[in-house]
């Protein structure tokens, strides 16, 4: 685990895990601080999302000899988790939502060079455009350098043709490295669509069955399957394929608890007639309230009156 300040430690001093940390160099610092973010934003969610590739790079530098694989913590891996594939690959590789956004949910670095050369990338694009977030970023980086980036696969080979005309080519971007690893990784829209989106961004409400940020692979076309022993599946009029992780953007810790995959099993088996759409954490509830307090802002903002506004919607629908 890689920190940035002492303190931290204490939280997780009984887990049994190595701990690195980062000490930002005085350019790191400087980059950082001219970013054009909210950096109140869910204390420095913007900064410090992007800046973790600077931090990996800085625990590589003491590791040369060893690849790696980035894991966001709300990223759930599946028991087919295709670790072994992973010990054969000599790409750098990550994940891409949209068009114009890839994600580092899963990011794997085979080498402390492939590793530099992404965080020097990063910074030189941060120094031209202090707007860019670590998701545009990526994005760049992987259109600037196919031959050097790879993005893990979300589609399968013979899901190509099901797709319009105009979505075939990214279709067989993201198909491109099935063969290496004969299943597909969800960069975020099938955890959103299956398991709900992130309460804290609609007070406290998880809503099913959704897409967000226009995602190239649409979960709704997707059929989902699961069976004890066998792990979790995804088919498009075709042979289902493995699913080798979920995004939960939900924040349920329950699902990474032990009984996490009867609450995965329920939500395939209810999606199939599109069942308990709309769930509420009340405690997600508490918090947006107390931060709109804490910040000094009108509870009743026009934002969260449209967000009511649309609760009400969706509760009727």
């Amino acid at each position: 685990m890689v920190l940035d300040h002492q303190g931290h430690q204490k939280h997780i001093k009984d887990l049994g895990i190595k701990v690195h940390f980062y000490e930002r160099t005085s350019l790191e610092e400087s980059v950082m601080s001219d970013l054009s973010h909210d950096f109140g934003f869910r204390m420095g969610f913007w900064r410090y999302s992007i800046e973790r590739i600077l931090a990996l790079s800085n625990w590589h530098s003491l590791h040369k000899d060893e690849s790696f694989i980035h894991v966001e913590s709300d990223v759930l891996l599946l028991n087919n988790f295709p670790w072994p594939q992973f010990g054969e690959y000599n790409k750098l590789a990550w994940l891409r939502h949209s068009y114009s956004l890839d994600c580092a949910a899963i990011l794997f670095s085979p080498s402390f060079r492939e590793t530099s050369w992404l965080r020097d990338e990063v910074v030189t694009l941060l120094k031209s455009d202090s707007g860019l977030t670590d998701m545009t970023a990526l994005n760049q980086i992987s259109k600037m350098h196919p031959n050097r980036v790879a993005l893990l696969p979300t589609v399968e080979n013979s899901w190509v043709k099901d797709f319009g005309e105009q979505s075939q080519e990214s279709a067989r971007l993201l198909s491109k490295e099935f063969n290496c690893f004969n299943g597909v990784f969800d960069p975020a829209a099938i955890g959103v669509w299956l398991t709900g989106n992130d309460p804290r961004n609609s007070l406290g409400w998880i809503t099913r069955y959704s897409s967000h940020f226009d995602p190239l692979v649409d979960p709704n076309t997707l059929r989902y399957s699961g069976k004890f022993g066998q792990g979790v599946s995804v088919s498009l009029d075709s042979t289902p394929v493995p699913l080798f992780n979920l995004h939960i953007h939900s924040k349920q810790i329950s699902y990474f608890r032990s009984f996490g995959t009867l609450r995965i099993y329920f939500d395939i088996l209810t999606s199939r007639n599109r069942r308990f759409k709309n769930r509420i954490v009340l405690g997600q509830t508490f918090l947006v309230v107390k931060n709109y307090l804490s910040r000094g802002n009108k509870i009743f903002s026009i934002r969260t009156i449209t967000n009511i506004r649309g609760f009400i919607h969706s509760r009727k629908a």
